[in-house]
């Protein structure tokens, strides 16, 4: 696949790419991730769901990706529609962006435990 315009997709395409499928237990955490996600993080995962579903599957930018549905502002979307392939990068950078909050939090701790002293 040629080089996109897309870093993060790049990135979580190739890292992806010795990975065939997700166990149950990955799966589990995967999902208890993305429901962990800040807002950054879900606008992220709806970017690489779009992307993917454009640049990969080559469907219309009309259309809503993998046919999820817009309930109240928030997406809905059916697991078993999207691309095993789909399924372990979004599992990638759910988990990664997950450790970064985490990172980021011990970071402002730390932070005020020294401005405290």
């Amino acid at each position: 696949m040629a080089s996109t315009k897309f870093p993060l997709f790049e990135t979580l395409l190739n890292e992806s790419s010795t990975v065939t499928q997700l166990t149950k237990e990955q799966m589990k955490q995967f999902f208890e991730n993305m429901k962990a996600l800040d807002t950054e993080g879900l606008e992220i995962s709806f970017a690489l769901l779009r992307y993917y579903s454009v640049v990969i599957e080559g469907e219309s930018t009309a259309n809503t990706p993998f046919k999820s549905k817009i309930y109240r502002n928030v997406y809905k979307i059916d697991m078993d529609l999207i691309p095993q392939k789909l399924q372990i990068m979004l599992a990638i950078f759910a988990r990664k962006h997950i450790q970064k909050i985490r990172d980021e939090q011990e970071r402002l701790a730390l932070v005020e435990s020294i401005a405290i002293t």
